[in-house]
């Protein structure tokens, strides 16, 4: 499951569910940290190699989204208690089949973009397509990179550190996704 689109829905529905905040924005964190260790997955599976670079970053980067879990439930529990509500039981499932298809449409997508850039513009093209394709997603372009990495089509230095960039780019846009379209209670 996409974090990004974890991020937007619940995002989203904080505006609806204000009461729910701390508990959203725990998911929301949780989703980061699991995008962090899929990565890592990813490039593990189709390129181990690669990983040895991109562990230390990701592990940081992973584990200063673990520690905002672990800062918000220390928060949340030293507030005080809201009171109660049934707001748990209008939750839906933010896991649906039209992501799962966008994601595949996306992928595909960035395969294509990713072998043109390699083409005509190789290394500056692909750092310009991760910042492009970590707006919405870092699984294709960690995919791409890494099997082009493994195949030799691309350095792994290059292929790491535009990983990096996608990662960091998706982080952001997250970020900024949950100030800007999120309930005041979620932000804080």
């Amino acid at each position: 499951v996409s974090s990004t689109a974890v991020t937007l829905s619940l995002a989203r529905r904080s505006r609806e569910m204000p009461t729910l905040a701390s508990v959203l924005a725990g998911a929301i964190l949780v989703s980061w940290v699991v995008m962090f260790a899929r990565v890592a997955v990813e490039v593990a599976v189709v390129y181990p190699a690669l990983l040895r670079t991109l562990a230390l970053p990701l592990a940081g980067l992973g584990g200063l989204a673990l520690f905002g879990v672990f800062a918000l439930h220390w928060y949340a529990r030293r507030a005080p208690a809201a009171p109660p509500d049934d707001a748990l039981t209008h939750l839906q499932s933010p896991f649906r089949l039209g992501p799962a298809i966008q994601f595949a449409a996306f992928f595909a997508v960035v395969l294509l973009a990713t072998a043109l850039v390699r083409t005509y513009f190789p290394t500056r093209g692909l750092y310009a397509l991760a910042v492009l394709s970590g707006v919405a997603d870092v699984d294709a372009i960690t995919l791409s990179l890494a099997r082009m990495a493994g195949a030799g089509e691309v350095a792994a230095p290059v292929a790491a550190r535009a990983i990096l960039v996608a990662v960091t780019t998706n982080s952001a846009m997250k970020l900024a996704y949950g100030l800007f379209l999120a309930d005041p209670a979620l932000r804080v």
